[in-house]
């Protein structure tokens, strides 16, 4: 996955990301502190349908800002099984 945090000053951030099949069971996959700007994240292959990005820290405000968001399966196997 890949995330774009606002990044027009000095501001960071923390969030978490968590992922899901049926939205009752949630899986913390990521976790990071004090950030900015472009994020990449890598977790364990496994099957997602749902994905839960929650801000937990903003350095100026109580806001979480996520400008841009990309999660695309790279295995074309494991996207026809879920087709």
């Amino acid at each position: 996955m890949k995330l774009l945090l606002w990044d027009k000053d000095d501001r960071v951030y923390s969030y978490n990301v968590e992922v899901s099949v049926d939205q009752v069971n949630w899986t913390r996959v990521f976790s990071e502190e004090r950030v900015s700007s472009w994020r990449e994240i890598h977790f364990n292959r496994q099957p997602v349908v749902f994905v839960k990005l929650t801000g937990t820290y903003n350095s100026r405000t109580g806001h979480f800002y996520c400008v841009h968001l990309e999660c695309f399966a790279k295995d074309k196997k494991l996207i026809q099984k879920f087709e």
